[in-house]
């Protein structure tokens, strides 16, 4: 698979290729034989078509498998219906953080935050005992997950993957932005691993070849990219409000205990000596890998096989990546795969909010508190 630049339009790269949409009649056919064209401005998305026979069927496939958990597993995403379903309160706080970007260390934080770090092996089996998953999803299935239900301790605190525009906003909210380039490959190796392959962190869901690149080009291409930055830009023009507390994922990994003191004030709790050490310590790879039963969400996997009928053979795999946080398999991210991503952050990041990119400009805009004639934004 290969990203053919074509345009100098929306930022795409410029190499003296000829325009993809003039084809050399002598080569038409062969270009039909050996590839499958996806036309998307400035790029032509080519695809082997060896690949489109394992790629493009993949969703037929895989949504045939999971038929039988269609009416068992509800989704809150639609606005209106969520607000009429769960019963807010003032305090009531919201992890919404995208997929592979720190949500189950930064639920953490916020749980041993609210106990005062006393940490108890035997308080739950696993963190979707203690906090709820607000949009349901497959946490639906469990029957602690009720989203109006007192919880261990105060505040309440809810999982989400939900997008700013999709959130209520009379809530507290904490949102955390990973690098795409990072998060993108560390994604589609749980997403794609995960649900359909035997990965080492969780046990699967079903059983799948379908390869890698292949699966690349359907989660980027449809839009998740797009959605991802959007949303981003959403949370960044209103990092200021009241109610929201803006991260950075590898902020966050550099400077933990500032982290977390930030968590714990915006949570509104007392400060308590030792306590933001202790929570940076039980927040930690090694920590959570230690007791990785309590965030590897083996209850859902048991309760999706059960609807199935599925029976496993031996145990199960732990969740934390062996990466310190940094998950992934040491892969880089194809470099087709980086053009789109920088494409699509020209098109909709810079033109929206002016910044050429993580590192140099929107990163920078966000530092910390305490640098020289700077401003914690």
């Amino acid at each position: 698979m290969f990203i053919h630049p074509t345009s100098s339009r929306d930022g795409g790269p410029q190499d003296g290729s000829r325009d993809h949409r003039t084809v050399q009649k002598t080569s038409c056919k062969k270009q039909l034989k050996d590839l499958f064209v996806i036309t998307v401005p400035p790029y032509a998305i080519r695809i082997r078509t060896s690949e489109p026979s394992r790629s493009v069927p993949w969703r037929l496939h895989l949504s045939w498998q999971l038929r039988p958990l269609q009416r068992h597993v509800e989704t809150l995403s639609d606005p209106q219906e969520l607000q009429k379903r769960w019963q807010r309160r003032v305090e009531d706080l919201v992890v919404a953080v995208p997929p592979k970007s720190g949500t189950t260390m930064l639920l953490q934080v916020c749980h041993q935050l609210r106990v005062g770090g006393v940490w108890d092996a035997s308080a739950f089996e696993d963190q979707m005992d203690v906090i709820p998953m607000l949009e349901g999803g497959p946490a639906s299935l469990l029957p602690t997950n009720d989203i109006n239900a007192e919880q261990v301790a105060v505040p309440r605190i809810y999982k989400s993957h939900l997008s700013f525009r999709r959130l209520p906003k009379s809530c507290k909210r904490i949102y955390c932005f990973r690098e795409l380039k990072e998060c993108s490959w560390v994604e589609l190796h749980v997403f794609k691993d995960v649900l359909v392959s035997d990965w080492h962190f969780t046990a699967s869901i079903l059983e799948s070849d379908v390869p890698l690149d292949a699966f690349l080009v359907m989660r980027l291409v449809p839009g998740g990219i797009d959605r991802a930055l959007k949303d981003m830009c959403d949370w960044w023009e209103h990092r200021h409000d009241p109610g929201v507390l803006f991260f950075f994922f590898d902020d966050v990994l550099e400077d933990k205990a500032a982290s977390v003191e930030r968590v714990r004030e915006f949570m509104g709790l007392e400060s308590k000596p030792g306590l933001v050490h202790q929570v940076v310590e039980q927040s930690s790879h090694r920590f959570m890998c230690e007791h990785h039963s309590k965030f590897d969400d083996h209850k859902i996997v048991q309760e999706l096989d059960r609807i199935r009928g599925v029976k496993r053979e031996g145990g199960r795999d732990l969740k934390p990546s062996s990466g310190g946080g940094r998950s992934g398999s040491g892969e880089a991210l194809p470099d087709t795969a980086i053009q789109w991503i920088e494409w699509r952050w020209r098109c909709i990041v810079q033109e929206r909010l002016g910044f050429r990119d993580l590192g140099s400009d929107l990163f920078r805009s966000f530092c910390r508190p305490g640098q020289e004639g700077q401003e914690w934004q």
